[in-house]
């Protein structure tokens, strides 16, 4: 995590640290008025989880991207979902819809993504069953008009609200379609 230095008021901060092979870990908070701060880290092989998407029917949802995401506002731009401007963690699911992954406790959700369709699901849910499956796309036809004319050939995003209504509630997937394309 990037820590601004030299500010009139200093924040506090956490470490974190990878390294191949182990799980991530990350420090107590270390406050800014601290002048020698000690942290021991102790990484440990990574737990993985390994979880299935499928439609519908039942078939794999082979080629799925899955986006691991905590709180925040998501973006998809130009076919890459994004928070806060930056690319999230992301992998793809196997031929059989499997894909394998390493907890990450910044990480509260998925958004898995996938032409055929979507779901978000939070981290949680994964412990009680691996399989996930995805929601079929709506479909909106039409013309999108600014004001008094035709906007076309106009960035188009899809953005995704994951803040928690309350706190220690789970962040509620509201999707903003913002269409700005048309042909």
């Amino acid at each position: 995590q990037s820590v601004l230095v030299g500010t009139e008021k200093p924040t506090d901060f956490y470490f974190r640290v990878e390294a191949d092979g182990k799980g991530p870990e990350i420090s107590r908070l270390v406050k800014a008025t601290e002048e020698d701060a000690e942290i021991d880290f102790a990484l440990a092989a990574p737990v993985y989880h390994t979880n299935i998407t499928r439609f519908p029917d039942g078939s794999p949802a082979e080629g799925a991207t899955i986006y691991f995401a905590g709180n925040g506002r998501l973006r998809m731009e130009n076919g890459v979902v994004k928070k806060n401007g930056r690319d999230l963690r992301s992998m793809t699911a196997d031929a059989d819809g499997s894909f394998r992954w390493i907890r990450d406790e910044d990480e509260s959700s998925f958004l898995i993504w996938h032409d055929e369709g979507f779901a978000d699901v939070p981290v949680g849910d994964t412990e009680r069953s691996n399989v996930i499956t995805l929601t079929r796309w709506g479909k909106v036809s039409g013309t999108l008009w600014r004001g008094d004319h035709v906007a076309a050939h106009e960035p188009v995003a899809l953005c995704f609200n994951l803040k928690p209504q309350k706190p220690g509630e789970r962040p509620n997937l509201a999707l903003e379609l913002f269409l700005s394309y048309s042909t």
